[in-house]
C-alpha cells in the first residue's frame, strides 16, 4: 500500500481578495509562506519518497519547503497548473457574473461546454483532472513509492479527486479545498484503487 498527498498551495492576496488566479502567478503572502512552513514540518513524520507540483509559484514554492525538509525529488508537472479561466482570471465571481452572466452560466451547466473567454471549458479541466489522477496511480504503481505528494490548485484538485476514486466527476460550484490543506488517499499498488484517509486536513501554527 501506498499514500498519495493531495496538498493545495498556501494562501495569496488574490485568495483573500476573492479573485480568480487561474494560471496567472500569483506569490505566497505572508501567511501562505507560514502555511508551507507548518505543513513541512507536521508532515516530517509521512512517509514521502517525491513530490510532483505546478509550476506556478505559489504552488511551487509550497512544494519546495516540503521537497527540501524532506530531501526528496521536487519535479515540475505543467498539468498540475490551475484550470485556466481566460479572461475571467483576476476578476471576482460578482464581477464576472456581471460582465459574463451567460458564459458562467453555462460553464457550471450540466453540459459543461461553456468556457471563459480564452479559457478552459469545465469539461476540459474534468477530463485533465482524470489524466492526471491515472498518470499519479501509474507512477506509484512502477515504482511502489511509499508516499507521493501532488502539490496543485484547488479547482484542479477537486477535479482530480473523484477520478482518484472512481466516482461521478463533478465539479460542483460549491467545491472547496483550503489554501495548504492536506487530502490522504491510501493506494492498492496492485489494483490501483484508492480510498480517502483524510480529507481537507490543516493544521494551526
Amino acid at each position: 500500500m501506498s499514500k498519495i498527498y493531495l496538498i493545495r498551495h498556501g494562501q495569496t492576496d488574490w485568495n483573500l481578495a476573492g479573485r480568480i488566479q487561474g494560471c496567472q502567478d500569483i506569490p505566497l503572502n505572508d501567511t501562505g509562506k507560514e502555511q508551507a512552513a507548518l505543513l513541512a514540518e507536521r508532515m516530517k513524520d509521512c512517509r514521502v519518497d517525491l513530490v510532483l507540483a505546478s509550476p506556478l509559484s505559489r504552488a511551487w514554492e509550497t512544494a519546495r519547503g516540503l521537497a527540501v525538509s524532506k530531501k526528496i525529488p521536487l519535479i515540475c508537472w505543467k498539468e498540475l497548473e490551475e484550470i485556466r479561466y481566460g479572461s475571467w482570471e483576476g476578476m471576482t465571481v460578482e464581477e464576472i457574473c456581471q460582465k459574463y452572466p451567460e458564459e458562467y452560466r453555462r460553464w457550471w451547466s450540466d453540459e459543461g461546454d461553456g468556457r471563459p473567454p480564452h479559457g478552459e471549458s469545465r469539461l476540459e479541466a474534468l477530463e485533465r483532472g482524470q489524466r492526471m489522477a491515472q498518470r499519479i496511480v501509474k507512477l506509484v504503481q512502477s515504482h511502489r513509492t511509499e508516499g507521493l505528494a501532488v502539490v496543485s490548485h484547488g479547482a484542479l484538485l477537486c477535479c482530480m479527486l473523484p477520478a482518484f476514486l472512481g466516482e461521478e466527476t463533478v465539479l460542483s460550484e460549491g467545491s472547496s479545498i483550503r489554501n495548504g490543506s492536506v487530502t490522504t488517499l491510501e493506494v492498492d499498488w496492485k489494483t490501483g484503487k484508492c480510498r480517502l484517509e483524510e480529507m481537507n486536513k490543516t493544521w494551526k501554527g
